[in-house]
């Protein structure tokens, strides 16, 4: 992912950006993927 407008042209607070990214950073999905890689019987090989 490249910068976002607002970071390049400073526009925006940090907090601002935060919410942002974390509206469209879908982490529902992302908690449900890392919840199946931790339960998958293939972590014994990769998770050392």
């Amino acid at each position: 992912m490249g910068y976002r407008t607002e970071s390049m042209h400073g526009a925006g607070s940090p907090q601002a950006q935060r919410i942002v990214i974390a509206r469209q950073a879908n982490f529902e999905a992302k908690k449900k993927l890392a919840k199946a890689i931790a339960e998958s019987p293939a972590k014994k090989y990769f998770c050392r």
